[in-house]
């Protein structure tokens, strides 16, 4: 079951901060504001793995945890730099914006008091906040190619924490207040959370990255960085002892295996939902039942998480409109939702779902279209297809947990940098189908007729940045 953060209870609504998590913000805030937009995204990654977003400042009862100051910080600097000049709105950034408001309106009417929109607005500033910052900032696949090299090397030293903690069991990470100073246990394992505060968000965060250290294999560089980074991420997915990221660990897998067969993926999807339906015709029990039998590591909730879907199923009319106050009676232990899926229609109503999904099959949409532009690139290719991975991996961890604190700009990322990347590709298919004029090139034709398709410069694709 999902542990309840350490420090809602203790520290919510109130200020806490630390002089070293002080400092290790304002440090990272003049590093978003001054280095390049290629690096921009690297300070909320040092942040998420070395800095407890549980601190915040409370100002008029309005919660800023660290994750919001930086996100804030972020967007002063792209609209001080223009970064954000030459926007063109896609589908998906269309359909966040309605999720952002469907979900928010519905959570206000149901709660109608002051604090539901106060914890609205906190929640719309990190999920669109982060999304519209990692859409602006992440441009192209050099971009990611940059994004997975730091990440594999900051998994090194993240290992070596978790490493620690789960051999002493005390979280050094305490020293920042906001996480628990002794590692906990379930049935006899240490069940390490670094700064995170939860192992088994530390443990998906972390898997999410994996497919994106994984392809700097084919990158002629990146080849330490994998092996190392990879290390490093099985290291701390181990060290957490929990289910949900093993289990994701194995849809990454799956995800990789499948790149053999990219060119297939209509059939393979047809083949997936066929099979789902054989397995519900030879069961007596609903197929989320399945989720019972799940227990890799001992100790798991498989039980609590099919009893919550049963539920949340034959409990339509309840949340329907617009979503429900609690689901503590829905029966015991209820009350904590471990399912992202679940936990958008409590939260905005059968809106809110909808919009939440269909925002995810347009990004694999996305992740489909870039990676057949630039099929026979190997390094990119696979770097197109780890973005879809790292979403797929997000969608099997929704179904055993719901994200919060700062493991919500891990999917920010994820599905923005498809958003950022479609609109990249966009702009040089515009670009490249742009008519030839008979006079500067006679005889030529025009490129505005027949399928857009980006071409390649001095061995890099038309519109991707130096």
């Amino acid at each position: 079951m999902q542990e309840t953060p350490f420090y809602q209870a203790a520290y919510f609504d109130e200020t806490y901060v630390h002089p070293l998590g002080v400092a290790a913000l304002v440090l990272l805030c003049v590093i978003q504001l001054s280095v390049p937009r290629r690096h921009a995204v690297l300070p909320f990654l040092l942040l998420i793995c070395f800095v407890p977003c549980s601190q915040r400042l409370s100002i008029l009862g309005l919660d800023f945890n660290f994750l919001r100051i930086l996100i804030l910080c972020g967007w002063l600097r792209v609209l001080a730099r223009g970064e954000a000049r030459g926007f063109r709105w896609l589908k998906l950034d269309k359909i966040m914006v309605a999720w952002g408001v469907v979900e928010s309106i519905a959570y206000v009417l149901l709660h109608r008091d002051f604090a539901s929109v106060v914890y609205m607005s906190g929640r719309m500033l990190e999920s669109l906040g982060g999304y519209f910052l990692v859409r602006w900032l992440i441009r192209d696949l050099a971009d990611v190619k940059r994004l997975a090299l730091a990440a594999a090397w900051i998994a090194v030293p993240v290992a070596v924490c978790f490493a620690i903690e789960k051999v002493t069991g005390r979280n050094w990470f305490s020293i920042f207040g906001g996480v628990p100073a002794m590692t906990p246990v379930r049935e006899g394992k240490l069940r390490a959370m670094g700064a995170i505060g939860n192992p088994i968000l530390a443990g998906c965060f972390w898997v999410a990255l994996l497919p994106y250290i994984g392809a700097l294999w084919w990158s002629r560089e990146g080849k330490g960085a994998a092996v190392l980074g990879a290390l490093g991420s099985l290291v701390v997915i181990v060290a957490c002892a929990s289910s949900t990221p093993i289990a994701a660990l194995g849809a990454a897998m799956l995800g990789a295996y499948m790149f053999q067969f990219r060119n297939q993926m209509s059939s393979v999807r047809w083949a997936v939902v066929a099979g789902m339906g054989a397995i519900q015709l030879f069961m007596n029990r609903p197929i989320w039942h399945l989720m019972v039998s799940i227990d890799l590591v001992g100790g798991s909730t498989g039980y609590h998480r099919f009893l919550l879907i049963d539920s949340w199923v034959h409990r339509v009319p309840e949340w329907f409109l617009i979503g429900t106050k609690t689901t503590a009676g829905w029966g015991p232990g209820l009350e904590d939702i471990t399912n992202q899926y679940i936990l958008e229609s409590v939260r905005g109503g059968v809106g809110a779902f909808v919009l939440f999904v269909a925002s995810i099959v347009v990004a694999f949409q996305y992740v489909g279209h870039l990676r057949r532009a630039v099929a026979g690139d190997p390094e990119r290719e696979t770097l197109a297809w780890a973005v879809g991975v790292a979403i797929f991996v997000h969608c099997m961890s929704f179904l055993a947990v719901s994200y919060f604190a700062q493991v919500v700009f891990g999917w920010s990322l994820s599905i923005a940098m498809a958003a950022g990347l479609m609109s990249g590709l966009a702009t040089s298919e515009v670009r490249v189908s742009t008519p030839v004029p008979a006079a500067a090139s006679p005889g030529a034709r025009s490129h505005s007729s027949g399928p857009m398709r980006p071409v390649r410069r001095h061995g890099r694709l038309l519109g991707e940045t130096p």
